[in-house]
């Protein structure tokens, strides 16, 4: 087992690394050696995010940003939207459901309302 001050430079120096190559595998991969930090774990949705990429990956990366944070307005939202458009309603309706609970005024909930309105 690695000291956990080693495993948090090396999970710092991979996160650097993935963000400055915009590589997401080295951005997940600090996540797996140093799990202790936000900043760190929600790296590659982040990076996904940023660079509005839309795939499995980035679908994956979202839903684990919720299982580390479950009150993440923004990736609840986006989350929300994809599980949407995947056909995963209920599921979709389930994050939503949360979004009213925990930020009745957001913007990010206005936004997703306004979105799916054309989508019933």
């Amino acid at each position: 087992m690695i000291p956990m001050g080693i495993s948090g430079l090396i999970g710092d120096q991979l996160y650097l690394k993935g963000l400055y190559e915009k590589d997401p595998v080295r951005l997940e991969a600090a996540g797996y050696v140093f799990p202790f930090e936000r900043e760190i774990i929600i790296g590659p949705a982040q990076f996904y995010f940023r660079d509005r990429i839309i795939n499995n990956s980035s679908f994956i990366a979202f839903k684990n940003v919720l299982k580390y944070d479950p009150y993440s307005v923004q990736f609840l939202g986006v989350t929300a939207q994809l599980d949407y458009l995947y056909g995963n309603k209920n599921e979709a309706l389930t994050y939503i459901h949360m979004l009213k609970l925990i930020a009745p005024n957001s913007n990010v909930l206005k936004q997703i309302t306004e979105t799916m309105k054309g989508l019933h």
